[in-house]
């Protein structure tokens, strides 16, 4: 005899009423994207996406929103850089930084330090996979970081 299947509320039905509870209203679609953006860390290439809007218009509001609903220990091995107003990647090191990052899988920077007695060349190293996740104002980004997005 089989036994009847238990009905369960479908998980993005669940995500939604949990928004709502918590004062997410109306930016459904905005949260869902960035959540899925957020669970792809496990991956082997995590997602990225950027979260375009005028001021005030609630981006970092509803990236807190969703943020706040994972564990702080998904801030190591796999992760997602999480930026909010990043207008300043529209060009130069930051943006460079970012590409590398999501192109290349981890991040790989060379350069100079002032030691006691000279300068010493550093290099920084940082493993991924690391997906990103950014909200701005601008129009548009780094062309080449925003090709690389979701």
């Amino acid at each position: 005899m089989r036994r009847p299947r238990r009905r369960t509320a479908h998980p993005r039905s669940n995500g939604d009423r949990a928004g709502a509870r918590a004062g997410l209203v109306g930016e459904q679609r905005a949260a869902r994207l960035i959540y899925l953006v957020l669970v792809s860390r496990f991956l082997d290439r995590p997602l990225c996406a950027v979260v375009k809007g005028p001021s005030s218009a609630g981006k970092n509001h509803v990236t807190q929103h969703v943020l706040s609903l994972l564990p702080a220990s998904a801030a190591y091995r796999h992760r997602i850089l999480a930026i909010e107003e990043a207008a300043g990647l529209t060009g130069g090191v930051g943006a460079y930084l970012m590409r590398s990052l999501i192109s290349e899988g981890r991040l790989r920077y060379e350069t100079v330090e002032n030691g006691a007695q000279a300068l010493n060349p550093r290099v920084i190293e940082r493993e991924g996979p690391t997906g990103l996740l950014v909200t701005t104002t601008a129009l548009n980004l780094d062309t080449e970081l925003e090709n690389a997005d979701v």
